[in-house]
């Protein structure tokens, strides 16, 4: 199963406080994404698909020269050849796809442009923002499952209305309030 995370917006919420994308922000010397992406990978979910926009140059920069940061490399500068790693990281078994989702795209364009990397046979996909670290289960019921905190007035980021057994009957994006 594809797991989607969001992770172009502007972090508007922290400005002042970081440049970064809230999902750069480091926890604990890693990225917040990092640690979603691990929490996936322990329940066996390793294929991800990052939904890009604000400053996607540092998303691509930390995931392509994650291995060489984290372990001892050789490089034969003499050659030209590839650096050697000479301990392969636990990510080493991840798949991760670095979407251009656009620099202004909203929530439900981003998964559209996302799922693009989904197959067409795949009729199951995973999508979480790029700002929540969570130590939940994923797991399916139905057609979606969802684990979401619920404030009972709109904000402008957004609103979920629910039936009293949790069930989500409203998602409403910022533009739609």
């Amino acid at each position: 199963m594809k797991v989607l995370i969001l992770c172009g917006g502007l972090g508007s919420r922290l400005a002042g406080a970081s440049d970064l994308p809230k999902p750069m922000v480091p926890i604990g010397g890693k990225p917040m994404v990092w640690h979603i992406m691990k929490g996936f990978a322990h329940w066996g979910y390793r294929d991800f698909v990052l939904c890009l926009g604000y400053r996607s140059d540092l998303f691509k920069q930390y995931f392509l020269n994650l291995s060489l940061m984290l372990h001892d490399v050789t490089l034969d500068l003499s050659t030209g050849a590839p650096p050697i790693v000479h301990q392969q990281p636990p990510e080493i078994d991840w798949k991760i796809t670095l979407a251009e989702t656009g620099l202004d795209a909203l929530t439900g364009a981003r998964v559209k442009r996302g799922a693009a990397f989904v197959p067409g046979d795949d009729d199951l996909f995973a999508v979480t923002y790029g700002d929540g670290v969570t130590n939940v289960e994923p797991t399916v019921r139905g057609y979606a499952s969802m684990a979401a905190m619920f404030d009972a007035e709109a904000t402008k980021y957004g609103r979920l209305a629910q039936r009293l057994r949790g069930l989500a009957t409203t998602v409403a994006d910022t533009d739609e309030l």
